[in-house]
């Protein structure tokens, strides 16, 4: 008798995160981990659109490439075909077009580990609502990483219910200042669709002053379809005159 095949596990974001850690740290680690833990999870996120059928099988082939040309390739169609990320994608994949042998092993063991589990399963989740990058980033992130730059996740719930509050109108223009890795304005995008509107009328500006923050943000912008009008930019949003283009 054929036995069924086990299903991957869904997992939350910190079970995620800490198998991504102990998958890094048991083949040595690497000076840019956190990067290529994140570009692992961002290209998972990034095949969201084919289905299940497509994502595992892509994290496998990743897994086993002998180099990383395959997701060097990946990621610079990525940044021709969407503009807004063309000058923001290398915070984050930029290691992948100048890799070492010790990079390519760590995101071989990332891609392995992935490929194990259910990630938009995992997206899905209620406490998640579809926006995985943030979490897991923050996650990642040493505490005292976190609480020296000012970054702290917010919650999707909480994210959705604000969306609630204050309902986004169709060509208006959102502007989050300390945008993290997107989750209002995905929760603000998701709301719209709820009420039959099109995000893609909306003029998106997200700024942070983490460079990989903003670049999460742009790859959420493009998985969650939010639409051409997105500027992001990298620089102190609280303060006057610090947003850099």
């Amino acid at each position: 008798m054929k036995q069924s095949k086990k299903s991957a596990p869904v997992l939350c974001p910190e079970q995620l995160a800490g198998r991504l850690s102990t998958a890094t740290a048991m083949v040595g680690g690497h000076r840019d981990a956190l990067s290529i833990q994140l570009t692992a999870v961002a290209t998972g996120v990034l095949f969201f659109g084919t289905g299940p059928d497509l994502v595992q099988p892509m994290m496998e082939s990743f897994s086993s490439a002998p180099d990383t040309v395959a997701l060097d390739e990946l990621w610079t169609v990525a940044a021709s075909s969407v503009p807004f990320l063309r000058q923001h994608l290398p915070h984050l994949a930029g290691w992948a077009g100048r890799p070492d042998a010790q990079a390519v092993k760590v995101s071989r063991a990332c891609f392995t580990e992935l490929a194990q589990i259910d990630l938009i399963g995992s997206a899905a989740a209620e406490n998640v609502g579809g926006e995985l990058l943030g979490p897991v980033y923050s996650n990642l992130r040493s505490f005292n990483s976190q609480r020296v730059s000012g970054a702290f996740y917010t919650p999707m719930n909480l994210a959705r219910l604000l969306a609630e509050i204050n309902p986004l109108a169709e060509g208006e223009t959102f502007a989050d200042p300390t945008c993290g890795a997107g989750v209002l304005p995905v929760a603000a995008a998701i709301a719209m669709r709820r009420r039959g509107l099109n995000p893609a009328t909306v003029t998106w500006v997200l700024n942070d002053i983490d460079p990989v923050a903003v670049t999460l943000a742009g790859i959420n912008a493009v998985v969650h379809s939010l639409g051409p009008r997105v500027v992001l930019a990298c620089g102190d949003g609280l303060r006057l005159g610090g947003v850099d283009g």
